[in-house]
């Protein structure tokens, strides 16, 4: 991976909530950066399913955050980030359909303004809690609380999105 990432010659390295800790001999391939976007508003639900943990906590609001990539899970300096409105009825599923949505959207007005990558200030959120995959326990907390892992309005999404 390393010699094909050399020979593309990239000018960013782009990852979309990537559950792997990328090395600093890859991350430091690209010419301007190597950035991230992750489902939460950063530092707050580092980890592998933010969903779940925005739902399971009972907020009102989530995000999408923007960063560049470093040596630990989710603690780059932010570029930007985007709110999103939890609603009641919101599964993990259609959480992540909007936190996705508002990702691409900053992925977008990003590379857009490209052109001072090097400039942009790096702040480091080395505090707060790693989140892994939920536990048996709390997947029950989760369902118990009337929460939903997908919905059938989601599979109805699903479904009409296949036959577009």
């Amino acid at each position: 991976m390393q010699s094909t990432l050399k020979e593309l010659n990239p000018d960013i390295l782009l990852c979309a909530h990537f559950n792997q800790l990328v090395h600093p001999v890859i991350y430091e391939i690209p010419k301007y950066a190597s950035v991230n976007m992750h489902p939460s508003l950063l530092p707050a639900l580092k980890g592998v399913d933010p969903s779940f943990y925005s739902l399971l906590e009972n907020n009102t609001t989530s995000g999408a955050t923007l960063h560049h990539l470093d040596q630990n899970f989710d603690t780059g300096a932010i570029i930007a980030q985007s709110e999103v409105i939890i609603e009641e009825n919101d599964s993990v599923f259609s959480l992540n359909l909007k936190l996705f949505e508002a990702g691409t959207e900053l992925i977008f007005q990003y590379l857009d303004t490209q052109e001072d990558i090097q400039t942009l200030k790096k702040t480091v959120h080395s505090s707060s809690q790693y989140d892994s995959w939920p536990t048996k326990t709390q997947i029950k907390v989760f369902k118990d609380a009337n929460k939903s892992l997908i919905s059938w309005k989601d599979i109805h999404r699903l479904i009409q999105f296949g036959s577009i």
